[in-house]
């Protein structure tokens, strides 16, 4: 019986009650008129990410001569040329977790991609090897496949943006596909 009484009290309270979209809101400021505000877009920053050997043969990176670039032992640059073609090299980059392809601007193949080169690929992206004047690292015992690494910059840029690493420049040799 309780229970009869308390779900006819409940009905005949919601009966009565306004429905809230016919309400006036109580002691609230009215909106303010939308304003057209330009969309901020976010520039993505230069992260260079790590080439692995998978993602070069995956690119068809390989060829008998190259050179890659290594921050420790994470290789973010990798570049052949043939030892026959003396037009150009070919490079790839990791960019914000995107691969890049790029080509060395210029001529000179090999001869040219060993003493450090500039690239450039889509979107405007620019990859610039820099030797340093101490060039070579001396290593013991010395590399085996190539001239000895030498401490380089890579300079990434894009629509006004650079980011600079400090690494190693090695050439010679590359893997097979």
């Amino acid at each position: 019986m309780r229970t009869a009484i308390l779900v006819a009290a409940l009905l005949g309270v919601s009966a009565c009650a306004e429905p809230i979209e016919d309400r006036e809101p109580a002691d609230t400021e009215p909106l303010a008129p939308a304003t057209n505000v330009p969309a901020i877009t976010p520039r993505v920053a230069l992260v260079p990410g790590v080439i692995d050997d998978n993602l070069r043969r995956e690119r068809n990176l390989m060829g008998e001569l190259g050179c890659v670039f290594r921050r420790g032992q994470e290789t973010l640059f990798a570049a052949v040329a043939n030892s026959a073609n003396i037009e150009s090299a070919e490079g790839l980059v990791v960019i914000d977790g995107q691969p890049i392809e790029v080509e060395m601007d210029g001529s000179g193949g090999y001869n040219s991609l060993q003493s450090a080169a500039s690239f450039t690929g889509d979107n405007g992206i620019e990859v610039e090897i820099a030797v340093s004047e101490e060039a070579e690292i001396r290593e013991t015992p010395a590399p085996a496949t190539g001239p000895a690494p030498m401490e380089a910059t890579m300079t990434l840029s894009r629509d006004g943006q650079q980011v600079s690493v400090e690494g190693r420049y090695e050439c010679g040799p590359q893997p097979d596909a």
